[in-house]
C-alpha cells in the first residue's frame, strides 16, 4: 500500500514518503552476561549522565505529589507491611516516596538507595521522612522499582538484600520472560533522553528461587512488554520473610 502511495505521489507532487523504520525503540537481543558493560552506550549518555540526571530532577520538581501516578501494589503491600522504614533501591528522586507519602504514617521513614550523583542531588527532596544514602542501608522493607533490571548483578544484590534481613521484599515493576533469564538491551527514544541500556528479563521461578529465606505472598502483571522472539512483560513480586 505504501509503495502505492508513494508512486501516486512521486507522479502527483514530484516526492513520496520515506519509510519510518520499526521497532527501532525497546528491548533487543539475548546476551552474555559478560557483555553487560559494552552494552551500556556512555556516548549516548545515560541514567546518571548529566543530562539525564537534570532532566529526571527538573521532571520531578515540575510534578506534584498528586500528578504521580501510585503503584498500587507498592501501597497495599506497605499498607500490609506497616514498616517503620523503606528503604527503597534505585528510587531516583523518591517519586515512589512521594506518590503515597500521605497514606504513611508520620513514624515511617523512607530512605532511597541511589549513586552518589543523585544522592548529592536529592538533597533537594529530602524532608523530615525522605532521606538519601548510597549504601543499602538495614529496614524492615525493601522496595526495588524498575530499578532490579538495570544492576548488573542483580542476583548478588538480591543476596545481599537477604542478608539484610529485611522483613518485606516488593520487586515493583521488574521485566520477566517466559524462558531463562536473559540481558538485553534497550534503546531509549531520544524524545525522552538519549541512551542504550543493559537490561535482564527475569524468569520469575529464578526471583522466587534467589530468595530462599522469603516466601511469596503475591505476584502481579503491569503491561506486557516487546521483546523479539519472547513473552515478556513487567510485573512484580512481593515476599515475607520466614
Amino acid at each position: 500500500m505504501l509503495q502505492k502511495i508513494n508512486t501516486f505521489l512521486k507522479k502527483t507532487l514530484g516526492f513520496g514518503i520515506s519509510r519510518i523504520p520499526r521497532d527501532q525503540y525497546g528491548y533487543f537481543g539475548d546476551y552474555k552476561k559478560e557483555l553487560y558493560d559494552s552494552l551500556l552506550d556512555e556516548t549516548r549518555g545515560g541514567y546518571n549522565f548529566p543530562a539525564t540526571l537534570q532532566k529526571l530532577k527538573q521532571d520531578n520538581k515540575e510534578r506534584k505529589d498528586t500528578d504521580i501516578v501510585i503503584s498500587f501494589p507498592l501501597l497495599a503491600s506497605v499498607l500490609y507491611a506497616k514498616p517503620e522504614m523503606i528503604v527503597d533501591l534505585g528510587g531516583a528522586f523518591g517519586a515512589s516516596y512521594r506518590s503515597i507519602k500521605r497514606f504513611l504514617p508520620q513514624s515511617t521513614s523512607w530512605t532511597v538507595v541511589e549513586q552518589k550523583v543523585f544522592v548529592e542531588e536529592g538533597k533537594a527532596f529530602a524532608d523530615e521522612r525522605l532521606s538519601f544514602n548510597t549504601e543499602l542501608v538495614q529496614g524492615d522493607f525493601l522496595l526495588v522499582s524498575t530499578a532490579l533490571q538495570y544492576l548488573k548483578d542483580p542476583f548478588a544484590k538480591l543476596q545481599e538484600a537477604s542478608n539484610k534481613g529485611f522483613r518485606h521484599i516488593l520487586l515493583d515493576r521488574t521485566t520477566m520472560v517466559e524462558g531463562p533469564t536473559r540481558l538485553t538491551q534497550q534503546k531509549v527514544n531520544p524524545k525522552s533522553y538519549d541512551a542504550h541500556y543493559p537490561v535482564w528479563f527475569f524468569n520469575e521461578s529464578e526471583l522466587i528461587a534467589a530468595l530462599p529465606s522469603y516466601r511469596l505472598l503475591y505476584r502481579y502483571d503491569v503491561h506486557p512488554v516487546t521483546l523479539k522472539g519472547a513473552s515478556a512483560r513487567l510485573g512484580g513480586v512481593f515476599f515475607e520473610r520466614v
